[in-house]
């Protein structure tokens, strides 16, 4: 087998894993950038550096980029920034988001409408005549001890009281 076959079935095949890899590899530079890696685990990255010619031109690019980024200058938003961006937003969502209308700026929490409904089903069920204990009618379950044991399978018949 070539390098290039050996180094092609080493590498993963799926796009997630790949984008895994790419992220922590970025997480990885970034802590050496910065300088937030510790001793030994700068000594390893150093060494891998050191062997990977791969590893060495995706770390320059990363400096590369990173020392772009560090040399623009840092600009402030005007104080107006804000207030025009919600305009806009207001403007282009005709009035759904960031209106001035009071009946779009008040918003009642949930906790609230929540509380009114169960007072309001409350009410209802009270209303509508809840179960009394006075209007339930009750079965009658007293034992005849007259009555034979056997289920009147005796060959008597069992009479029945008026």
């Amino acid at each position: 087998m070539t390098q290039a076959s050996q180094n092609q079935d080493q590498q993963p095949t799926s796009p997630g894993l790949l984008d895994a890899l790419h992220e922590e590899q970025d997480l990885l530079f970034n802590a050496y950038f910065e300088g937030d890696l510790t001793a030994q685990e700068r000594e390893e990255f150093e060494a891998k550096l050191d062997e990977d010619d791969g590893f060495r031109r995706d770390y320059d690019e990363f400096v590369g980029i990173m020392s772009g980024l560090r040399t623009l200058p840092f600009e402030f938003a005007p104080d107006d920034f804000v207030d025009k961006v919600e305009s806009r937003i207001r403007r282009r969502s005709k009035g759904r988001f960031f209106a001035e209308n009071y009946l779009y700026t008040s918003r009642v929490p949930y906790e609230v409408i929540a509380l009114v409904m169960m007072v309001v089903m409350a009410a209802a069920w009270m209303m509508m005549e809840a179960p009394r204990d006075s209007g339930l009618r009750t079965a009658d379950l007293t034992i005849d001890k007259s009555a034979p044991r056997d289920g009147g399978q005796s060959g008597e018949k069992a009479t029945t009281k008026p």
